[in-house]
């Protein structure tokens, strides 16, 4: 009876190899095509199809994509080139994938911050990457700041952008999107 059991579970097993390996075809046929790239499709496809939810707000495809853009050429108009980083430290929220999408399409590296992180801890995962740019939003200013004390010289340099309200002394990065 064990026997049977096994066998079964191990075809099921199987079975869900088998399709994962399907789905990953078209990535070995297509190995520079990129996630920017496959948002954009998906915008001609399903434009007014609701990709994101959250409890904040909820975004269609073309919507993604249009954000995207925007950083995209925001990202171009601050001189960000193939490599270089730019540290994320947002909640899990549609804004956040439209940086990292925009971003990654012109080339940047985008470093996805721990936003539990604060002082110290937050300052090594900045300091390693050494980013030109940093974009939070201001809900964790507060432990971007704590962090902000233990830069190395490599990340004091950093341009830190706050995304909402934040304090006057950060530049909006919400509003010099509405240039785009």
């Amino acid at each position: 009876m064990q026997f049977i059991e096994r066998l079964t579970a191990d075809a099921a097993t199987l079975r869900g190899a088998l399709r994962a390996l399907r789905s990953t075809i078209p990535i070995a046929k297509h190995p520079t095509r990129v996630f920017p790239l496959v948002i954009s499709e998906l915008a001609h496809k399903y434009a007014d199809a609701p990709p994101l939810l959250s409890a904040r707000e909820r975004l269609t495809y073309s919507a993604l994509a249009a954000r995207a853009n925007r950083y995209a050429r925001w990202a171009l108009r601050e001189g960000i080139r193939k490599g270089d980083t730019i540290c994320l430290l947002m909640s899990g929220r549609p804004e956040f994938l439209a940086v990292w999408i925009g971003i990654s399409a012109v080339g940047g590296v985008v470093a996805l911050l721990n936003t539990h992180l604060a002082g110290t801890a937050l300052a090594h995962c900045i300091n390693v990457v050494h980013p030109k740019h940093i974009i939070a939003e201001a809900e964790l200013s507060p432990a971007l700041e704590t962090a902000s004390i233990h830069f190395d010289a490599n990340s004091i340099d950093a341009k830190i952008w706050m995304h909402g309200d934040a304090r006057p002394n950060f530049p909006r990065i919400d509003r010099e999107l509405e240039a785009f």
